[in-house]
């Protein structure tokens, strides 16, 4: 009974302690992926190309309406922004396997960006990049905080829809 409470305590700690030791970028991939509902298929690469057509300098160009305007912070952060430092990378695989869609060839594809942390680490921009068709595609760049530990989706640009 003792080997079984351990065992218990052991796998209970595990479980709660997870998400504390996931990386800022894993925890905002799966924010924004969690819009989609698991019903991608996630590619296993970055890419930069829709996050370099992004204009940091200008965000508001890519809306129809400006719904929300960034704050001076924001508008620093977007400013510093420099895209040609960006280089692909390969996803993290604890986020890749829940995505794996075996046999399943009606769903789109999608392509994260590399995410762009600010200095104090609170602020974060991720482009996604999603592919059904010709007539069913589309790209847009997330803002997101971090507010009490959690990142959450402040604003998002659509910079193409087919």
């Amino acid at each position: 009974m003792k080997m079984f409470i351990i065992l218990f305590f052991k796998i209970w700690v595990a479980i709660f302690t997870q998400d504390q030791y996931k990386s800022d970028t894993d925890k905002i991939y799966e924010t924004i992926l969690s819009i989609y509902n698991k019903k991608v298929l996630l590619e296993k690469n970055t890419s930069i190309e829709t996050i370099k057509r992004f204009d940091f300098k200008n965000p508001s160009s890519h809306e129809l309406r400006v719904d929300k305007i960034l704050s001076s912070d924001w508008q620093s952060f977007l400013n510093s922004v420099d895209t040609s430092n960006f280089r692909p990378c390969i996803l993290d695989a604890s986020i890749r396997k829940q995505y794996i869609q075996h046999g399943n060839t009606n769903l789109k594809s999608l392509i994260l960006s590399p995410v762009i942390l600010s200095n104090d680490k609170f602020k974060a921009v991720c482009a996604v990049s999603i592919y059904g068709s010709p007539e069913d595609a589309g790209e847009q760049v997330y803002l997101l905080e971090k507010k009490d530990g959690k990142w959450i989706i402040i604003k998002y640009y659509m910079l193409s829809i087919s």
